[in-house]
């Protein structure tokens, strides 16, 4: 009896977990994904403006961990984005270029970012 109750169980928490992900895009169906690399290098189609790219790089750079926009500020120069400031580590450094590609929506980001060692009093 054992035997039969381990795939049944892993049965259920198999479909459990595949009906979660329809459910989520049911709930909220005027959600639209980013565009995609392709939409915004040809300029056609949901291209977000730069301002919107701005936008959403700051969003995101802000609900960071610790927010990284207190040192770090965006710009947009001819459809890239363009990080400038300062952090405190290359973690740092490298966590806020990740997150700034991965809320640009392929597009391309540049880093004039500072690392500055923090001073100990």
């Amino acid at each position: 009896m054992t035997s039969l109750r381990i795939p049944f169980i892993v049965y259920c928490a198999a479909a459990l977990l595949g009906s979660l992900s329809p459910s989520a895009k049911a709930q909220n169906p005027s959600a639209s994904p980013a565009p995609s690399v392709q939409q915004i290098e040809a300029g056609g189609g949901d291209a977000l403006s730069d301002e919107a790219v701005k936008a959403r790089v700051e969003a995101a750079l802000s609900s960071a961990q610790y927010s990284l926009l207190d040192h770090v500020s965006v710009s947009m120069e001819k459809g890239v984005v363009v990080l400038q400031g300062f952090v405190f580590s290359a973690w740092d450094l490298r966590h806020a270029i990740k997150i700034a590609r991965n809320a640009a929506g392929g597009r391309k980001v540049v880093d004039d970012i500072e690392i500055k060692e923090a001073e100990v009093r």
